[in-house]
Parts: C-alpha cells; structure tokens; sequence
C-alpha cells in the first residue's frame, strides 16, 4: 500500500475543497436549467405541431450523465496529485484532446453556430 503524503494532502486540500464546491454549483445549474435549453433548442429547429419532449428529455438526461461523469473525473484528477499519484500520463492525453476540440471548433464551430442561429 503505498505511504499517502498527509502534509501535501493538507497543504492542497483547499483546491481540493474549492473543485468539489465549483462542481456542486455546475450540478445545480445544470439540474436546474438543462431541461429548459434542451426543450427550448429542440422547440427551434423541429417542425411546429410536433411533439419532441419526449426526445428533450432523453437528450437533457444523456447531458446530464455525461457531465455528472466529467465532474466526477475533475475531482478525480484534482484529489489523486493531492494524495502524490503522477497522473501527467491522463493530463497529457486531456490536454491533447482539448486542443484537438479547439481546433475542430475552430475550425467548424462558427459554421455550426450559423446554422442553428
């Protein structure tokens, strides 16, 4: 088992604190007004007469979901450096993959943005 560094945890265990706090409130938010924008931008581009809250709700939850998983990954990635876990390896691959999605929205977003503005 390996020997958990309980000053480092200490010293950084206001970050730790201030990430699950950030995370709650974008929870909440996301609970609370997900709903409405998914059922107002599904209003926007499906036919009038027709009825899609079926279809909002089904989106709304797999939103939800995934946020709550990368939430929860968050606070993952904040608590294991706290406790002296190297994940440079998983930031690494993130901070690709960020890029990567910046430039494909770079690069499509405002075409995107115009077709459902």
């Amino acid at each position: 088992m390996a020997n958990v560094d309980w000053d480092r945890f200490m010293e950084h265990g206001i970050w730790i604190a201030v990430t699950v706090v950030v995370a709650a409130l974008v929870l909440l938010v996301l609970l609370r007004w997900l709903p409405g924008w998914i059922k107002a931008l599904i209003g926007k581009i499906t036919p009038k007469g027709e009825d899609w809250s079926r279809a909002s709700r089904i989106v709304s939850r797999f939103i939800l979901w995934v946020s709550i998983i990368a939430i929860v990954v968050a606070i993952v990635l904040v608590i294991l450096p706290g406790v002296g876990v190297d994940i440079s390896m998983v930031t690494d691959a993130l901070k690709d993959a960020g890029n990567a999605v910046l430039i494909w929205l770079r690069d499509h977003g405002l075409k995107i943005a115009v077709i459902f503005g």
